[in-house]
């Protein structure tokens, strides 16, 4: 009985050791990948950070030279660049959704009552007439 006890120690330390040895590999491998989310890639001889600080103008069209082709080389390549840049385009796009027309209704002003309001004592919406609309001017100063 002692000689099955001692076997089964044997094994269960050579099991501890060999799920010992297999957890600090998989640390190491996992700190050398980058850890918790701390990755910068170089993709295209540009860092993420550097990316990062240039995506908005090099999505406005505001750059050109060798940092464009860098961040456009970068971005075919980084997941997490190309995540980012279609977030800043989604947000670009509801903001300009949201920004007022001059070419479109105004906002609602109180307009005359009609009869029907009158009647019912509420008073309905009124757009902006298009001479209420402001003057734009498309020559030079």
């Amino acid at each position: 009985a002692t000689l099955k006890a001692q076997d089964r120690s044997r094994t269960l330390r050579r099991r501890l050791a060999l799920a010992c040895s297999l957890a600090v590999v998989l640390l190491a491998a996992f700190l050398v990948a980058g850890g918790f989310g701390t990755r910068e890639h170089h993709y295209g001889g540009i860092a993420c950070s550097s990316v990062k600080e240039h995506l908005r103008d090099y999505l406005e069209g505001a750059l050109d030279g060798l940092i464009a082709v860098q961040i456009r080389e970068h971005l075919a390549h980084c997941r997490m660049c190309q995540d980012n840049a279609r977030k800043m385009q989604e947000a670009a796009v509801l903001d300009s959704e949201t920004a007022p027309n001059p070419l479109t209704p105004g906002p609602l002003t109180p307009g005359p009552l009609t009869s029907h309001e009158l009647a019912a004592g509420v008073r309905a919406p009124h757009f902006a007439q298009p001479d209420e609309f402001p003057v734009l001017s498309l020559s030079a100063p």
